[in-house]
Parts: structure tokens; sequence; C-alpha cells
């Protein structure tokens, strides 16, 4: 058997087999003479220096603040701290914790936007720098051109910029000051009275919890048709106006395309809400002496789309401009300087808002006021139901003030002297900032204090405004709900740029007399009417914050067991014994409560 097995020898593979018609051989080594092969040779070395170089310039971006000793938050290659900003990789307030806390940004700290260093700022001295003092290097917010997806959108006053910003901030600011809150307040009031009706009638259907952020966003939709817009509920546009609201405030995956798309490609066709909302038009009303005698056709024509229109505005605007001019040309070259500033008063106030332009501001009342004000209002009732004393103390300083005023009609004058119901909203809006950031943009290079940092023109600027109100070097015990802290005794006691619930300085918002104003009102329209509770096994304290976005939103719908009041009275006399007032409440209402306790009280 073993003679007739065979080894065949083992051969090399170049090696000629017996047998065998070919012949295997290695190729031949590349020429390097050959002109293909030295161009190949030379792309792969270009490539690779071209990405030594990209390489070695992105560190040298990514490193623009470590090379002034400036403390930074850690990017990722590239992307920077983008995708955190957005709350994409992790929640935004967790990354801004963080900066705060982790990286020095209770002073200042870095970031990177893709490859574009930013700074955020939390120091109160270099705050009042940058917002207040050298405000003209930084008279831009962050802001998203539309282009021809809606230009509409491109004139509102948080997006436009340099003399247009100027000319719309001149005429817009007029329409939010005290005399024209005042005209409004008799509107919010008739709001106020449908809210506490419609909660009457779902306590009725539904006498268990109630979904508090919803009759809120109604009451908000509402009163800013009625302000805004001069719709009422006998007006034609009544029932569209929630409708086309809505299809405002939705942002949906093919409008969001478009914004992406570049100018060229965008359609110029607006969208069939906003050609609703530019066609509705507020009659001019006859001049009126005093806000008491307005009628309700008087009040409606106070409506902000009128106002915004610029026929009483020119003579005002031209009013505070000049004063301005002396208070500021009395320090420097008296001719030159009043000369440029007439100029300038002359162009900007005898300038009238476009048809655009008042359709925008409109527009951007809705949209700036309905999410954040509803969400504001929803907070602060949710905060007092969790809160018994806060609630109780509130309820007494309304029963005083309905005292006062004979009946449950507050007159403006009243309203604004409620320092407890001030104090709900201010540490409501401490807590919950409608702005949980605010951004600037630098318009010229500009040296940080004496810290020597510098920030280059077009570098974005941070203001940890949800850090900052929960700072417990700024506020003793942060995260409790305590309304005496702004009381007017205390309030001496509050750093100044430690609370900015409406951002500071010439950008800040134009409407925050508005915001405030409502969210008094429904608070006096539930809280004098309603005894509010958690709900068991429902309520969720603190309530759970959207993480993603960056204006206030909460990601349930707050729900709250309400109570009706049958007797106001035996409410204080009840609420007085179970949370006894402080000595810091007002005298008035501790008459109040001698009286109610020794039935010497007429019944509310």
């Amino acid at each position: 058997m073993k003679e007739r097995m065979a080894v065949w020898p083992l051969q090399e593979p170049w090696q000629e087999r017996e047998g065998s018609l070919t012949v295997q051989e290695l190729p031949p080594p590349p020429d390097p003479t050959d002109p293909e092969v030295w161009s190949r040779t030379i792309s792969l070395s270009l490539l690779l220096v071209t990405l030594c170089i990209s390489w070695w310039c992105v560190r040298r971006k990514m490193q623009y603040w470590s090379r002034q000793n400036v403390p930074s938050t850690t990017p990722v290659f590239i992307l920077g701290n983008t995708l955190q900003r957005l709350g994409l990789s992790m929640p935004f307030y967790d990354f801004l914790e963080r900066a705060y806390y982790e990286h020095n940004g209770r002073d200042f700290c870095g970031f990177y936007e893709f490859l574009k260093p930013g700074l955020i700022v939390s120091n109160p001295q270099l705050l009042r720098s940058i917002l207040v003092r050298d405000f003209d290097h930084f008279d831009e917010r962050r802001t998203f051109r539309l282009g021809k997806v809606n230009p509409v959108a491109n004139k509102m006053l948080t997006n436009a910029r340099g003399e247009e910003w100027k000319m719309i901030r001149n005429v817009v600011s007029p329409t939010f000051t005290t005399h024209r809150s005042r005209g409004i307040y008799p509107l919010l009031q008739q709001q106020g009275d449908l809210l506490a009706k419609n909660v009457m009638q779902d306590v009725a259907t539904s006498p268990c919890c109630l979904q508090t952020k919803s009759f809120c966003e109604k009451y908000m939709m509402s009163s800013i048709a009625s302000c805004a817009f001069g719709i009422t509920e006998t007006s034609d546009d009544a029932l569209l106006f929630p409708e086309m609201a809505a299809g405002l405030l939705s942002l949906t995956r093919f409008r969001a395309l478009k914004v992406a798309l570049p100018d060229s490609v965008q359609s110029s066709e607006g969208s069939s809400e906003l050609a609703w909302f530019r066609a509705l038009k507020v009659a001019q009303p006859d001049p009126v002496q005093s806000s008491e005698e307005l009628s309700e056709e008087h009040v409606t024509a106070q409506a902000v789309l009128f106002l915004l229109a610029g026929y009483a505005n020119t003579s005002t605007c031209l009013t505070t401009c000049l004063t301005t001019c002396l208070t500021t040309c009395l320090t420097t070259c008296l001719t030159t300087c009043l000369t440029t500033c007439l100029t300038t008063c002359l162009t900007t106030c005898l300038t009238e808002l476009s048809e655009e332009h008042v359709t925008a501001q409109a527009v951007l009342f809705l949209l700036a006021g309905y999410a954040n004000t509803s969400t504001a209002l929803a907070l602060a009732l949710h905060n007092l139901a969790q809160h018994q004393h806060a609630q109780a103390a509130l309820r007494r300083e309304l029963a005083a003030a309905f005292h006062k005023c004979g009946g449950r009609r507050l007159d403006y004058d009243t309203l604004q002297s409620l320092s407890w119901l001030s104090a709900v909203v201010d540490e409501t809006l401490r807590l919950y900032p409608g702005g949980p950031v605010v951004e600037r943009v630098c318009t010229k290079d500009y040296t940080l204090g004496s810290t020597k940092v510098s920030i280059r023109k077009g570098q974005p600027i941070i203001v940890p405004v949800w850090s900052i109100h929960r700072d417990p070097a700024n506020w003793p015990d942060p995260l409790s709900f305590n309304p005496e802290r702004f009381l007017p005794h205390n309030k001496k006691d509050i750093k100044p740029f430690t609370f900015m619930p409406f951002g500071v300085g010439p950008r800040s918002c134009v409407g925050l007399r508005f915001a405030e104003l409502a969210v008094k009102e429904g608070l006096i329209s539930v809280v004098s009417q309603f005894v509010l509770s958690p709900c068991k096994g429902h309520s969720v304290h603190p309530p759970p914050i959207h993480s993603k976005i960056f204006t206030l939103k909460t990601d349930n719908l707050l729900p709250l067991h309400f109570a009706p009041i049958t007797d106001l009275n035996s409410v204080i006399r009840h609420e007085h014994e179970q949370y006894p007032p402080s000595a810091t409440e007002d005298p008035a209402t501790r008459e109040l409560l001698a009286s109610i306790r020794d039935d010497k009280f007429p019944a509310l």
C-alpha cells in the first residue's frame, strides 16, 4: 500500500511544474517614472497634507478659549457643543447647569457652536456691561432669517436688525406703556370672567381633576384675540381665530424643511393663516378722555393691532426721542450732537410702519405671548396649590382689595398695589423664566471688562437665566417657592442682574407689562373663586419641564383639583386658623381679617 503512494513535491508558484503548460510569475514592481503612478502618489500625498492641515485648523479653532486661558465646556470634534445646546445629546438644562457649576459659568466660560466660539456670561457686573452700558457692541439677538418662506417674520421686532429694529422699537414701545395697559385692562377683566365661568362649568361636569394648562391656554388665546386683534366673542372672526392661530403656532416638518432651503428655491407665498391675520383690521377709534369711561367699542379699539399702525404714535415717538436727545447732548458738544440726534429722530419717528411690519408685530405678539404667558399662569396656579399658605395669603389680599373697591371688580391702580400678587408672579417667573437663556450677538470686537478676554464680531453670548435664578449664591433655598422674597421690604436684598425673566436692557421683552397683567388677572379670577389643591396620584411636584426647547414648556397639563368658593368670608376665616398670617402681610389685610373674624365684614 505504501509503495503505491506517491508524494508530489511542493513547488513555489513561480516554479514550472512538470506537464504544466503555464508558468506563474509575480507582477513587475511599479515603475516610479510612470506618469500615472507619479500622479497617483502626488494626489494621495496632497490628500494627506490637506487632512492634516484641516485637522490642525479645526483643533486650533476649538482651542480659541484655551489660548485665552478661559475655561470652556468640552467640545466634540467639529460639532463643538451644538448637540448639547440643542438638547439632542443631553437635556438642554443639564448643559446649562454643567457649564454654570463645572466650567466657571458662574463668572464666564466658553463654548462652541460647531467651530464658532461663544461665551456664557453670568457675572452681574459683566452682564451690566454687555446688556446695558456697552449695548452698542451687543445690539442684536440671535435671529433666524426666513428668506421667502415668511418675509413677514423677518420684520418682527425680535428678528429685525440695525436701523429697522430701532424704527420698529420706537413705534412699538409706546403701545405697551402704563397708559396703554390701563386702557386694555377692562378687556382682560372680561376674559378673566370668562375663564372663571369656563372652570366652573368644567368642575360641574368633571369634579375630579382639571387640566390647568388647557384652560390657561384658552384664556390667553382669547385675551390675545381681544387685546391684540380687537376680536370679541360676538365678532365674526371669533371662531376662526383659534384655528388660524394654531396653524401659525405649529411647526411641521415641511415648514422646517422650507426654512432650511436657500432663498433662491423658497416660495414667496405665505401661509393661508398668515394671509388671514394680515387681512384683520381694527377700526380707528374716536378720541377718548379717560379709561374709566371706555365703552366696549372704545376698549376694543385699544387693540394693539390698531396702535401699531402708527396713527397716534408719531408725536409720542418724537417727544420721547427729543427728550433723550437733550439729556444725552448736555454732556457733549451740544450743537453737533443735537443736529445728529434730531435728524435721527425725524427719520425714525416720521417713518410709519408698513402693513407687513404691523402684521409682523401682531403675529409676534401672538407667538411670544401665548405659550409663555399661559405656561406662567398655569405654573403659578400649580405652585399655589402645592403651597396652601401662599394661596391663603393671596386670597386674603384679594378680599381686602375687593372691600376697598366695593366689589369683585378691581381698578388698575388697586391691582398694581397688590404686593403679594406681584410677589407670587415674580417668584413663579424666577423658578420658571419664560426665556431660560438670553442671547446676544457681538456686533463689534469687544474686550470683556478687565479680564482682557477678546470677543470677536459675530460671536454669540449666552446669559443662562435659568441657572442664575436658581443659584444658591443669589437666592437662599433657591428651589423652594417663597413669594416673600419679592415683597417690598425684601426687594432691596435682590442683587442687580440676578432676576431677568424678561431680559434686561433695550432688547428686553417689550410686552412684559401685558404678560404680567394677564397673569395677574388670571390669578385673581381663579383664586378668588376656587380653592386649589393637588390631585392625588396625578399632580407631580416639581412639575416636569420639557428639556429640548429654548422656551419654557411643561411635559404635562398640570392637573389640579378646583373647589368652588360659595362664601369667601367663610373660607378666609377657616384659612386664618389653619394658615395664620405673617407679620409681613399688608396692614389692610390684617384689618380685614379682624373684621371677618368678628363677623363685621360684609359677605363677598
